[in-house]
């Protein structure tokens, strides 16, 4: 839940949310972010043989994505990988859509 819930809340602080073997919750979501986030570069990806749940609460945060608008979407399915980590899939995605942060104070 805490990477949609905080990443998609915040898009003045994140400029991307990737999303593996996460747990989903429409509920945990909906009405919870700002419209802007739906611009924001999104991830969503699991193993070819993750288990159920996370095949299923992945396709859902998909699903709902696309249905609210979220016009920068990428998804993946990892062939022949399962509940493993894979943080080069996130890291590649975090460097080719990173953006210079906001000044701060």
């Amino acid at each position: 839940f805490p990477t949609y819930w905080v990443g998609l809340r915040h898009p003045e602080v994140f400029s991307v949310v990737a999303a593996r073997n996460c747990n989903f919750s429409r509920g945990n979501l909906d009405g919870w972010y700002p419209p802007e986030a739906s611009k924001m570069n999104v991830i969503v990806y699991y193993g070819q043989n993750d288990p159920p749940t996370i095949v299923v609460q992945s396709k859902a945060a998909i699903s709902y994505l696309r249905a609210k608008g979220f016009t920068n979407l990428k998804t993946d399915i990892l062939p022949g990988s399962g509940h493993q980590r894979k943080p080069d899939v996130a890291m590649n995605f975090f460097r080719r859509n990173w953006r210079a942060p906001r000044p701060s104070i």
